[in-house]
């Protein structure tokens, strides 16, 4: 299931040339990010960004790994790129500074309107944290199941406060 992520704000484009290279898991693939641009795309931190790979846009994060930076490389891109392990491309990455957002499903809204205090302790939690409470509601079929997770996730910001 794709998440609904909300971009606002963007930074500038930081373009280098690398090599894909084989990473840890079947298919999986990065490029080093050479050591001149990683100053400008936050240091040796994990960063949400934008890419191009050879002209083909992709969703990716960097992350630091034994001193250096990486830039995963998503196989759709790569494939649509027509690149292979060990090919050299050209990379255009820019830093997705805009604020995450967990979009709630109509019944988590519902019960935050009526209960305003939980809303406020839902807002006050990570990105992660707040789409461990409504993700499962969301991705309920049954009324049921979702008016079910909807009192589980209140109950556990009950218990946060």
């Amino acid at each position: 299931m794709r998440r609904k992520v909300h971009h606002t704000r963007v930074a500038e484009r930081h373009r280098f040339r690398s090599t894909i290279e084989q990473a840890r898991g079947a298919g999986a693939t990065v490029a080093l990010v050479p050591p001149e641009v990683v100053p400008a795309l936050g240091g040796l931190k994990q960063k949400r960004a934008f890419g191009w790979l050879n002209g083909v846009e992709f969703m990716t994060a960097t992350f630091p790994y034994k001193g250096t930076l990486y830039v995963g490389v998503p196989k759709a891109a790569r494939v649509a790129a027509g690149l292979v392990l060990g090919d050299e491309a050209d990379f255009e990455l820019m830093l997705d500074e805009s604020p995450r957002k967990v979009e709630l499903a109509p019944e988590l809204k519902a019960a935050f309107k009526s209960a305003p205090d939980l809303q406020k302790r839902f807002g006050a939690l990570s990105f992660s944290r707040q789409r461990e409470l409504a993700d499962p509601v969301s991705e309920a079929k049954r009324p049921e199941t979702r008016a079910a997770r909807v009192e589980k996730a209140l109950a556990r910001l009950r218990g946060l406060g």
